[in-house]
């Protein structure tokens, strides 16, 4: 049987790590972002680490992800976005997080 390099296993890389996170976010006004520090676990992540950021739920009407990157050791920092019209209200997002050693 052939191994399937284009997949990744239920805990992550090899070279990489997967996890959870629930974030709360602050009410984000109509064509807006608003950028959100979270510490993760220790020896989660490093500089240079490449990310991926999927949200678990479909995210309320207007809101998008506009970046996602690690800022510092065991630092993501997320980008949120509002193109919607109206203000959001607070938001409790939860994301499985990707992070692969280059």
């Amino acid at each position: 049987m052939t191994v399937r390099r284009d997949r990744v296993p239920p805990m992550g890389p090899a070279n990489g790590r997967k996890l959870e996170v629930t974030i709360s976010v602050e009410p984000i006004s109509p064509q807006n972002t608003l950028q959100k520090l979270i510490s993760l676990p220790a020896g989660s992540a490093r500089l240079r680490d490449s990310v991926t950021l999927n949200p678990f739920d479909p995210p309320p009407a207007g809101v998008v992800i506009a970046g996602v990157r690690i800022a510092d050791v065991d630092q993501l920092e997320i980008t949120l976005g509002n193109i919607g019209t109206v203000a959001t209200g607070q938001m409790l997002l939860t994301y499985d997080v990707l992070m692969r050693r280059i």
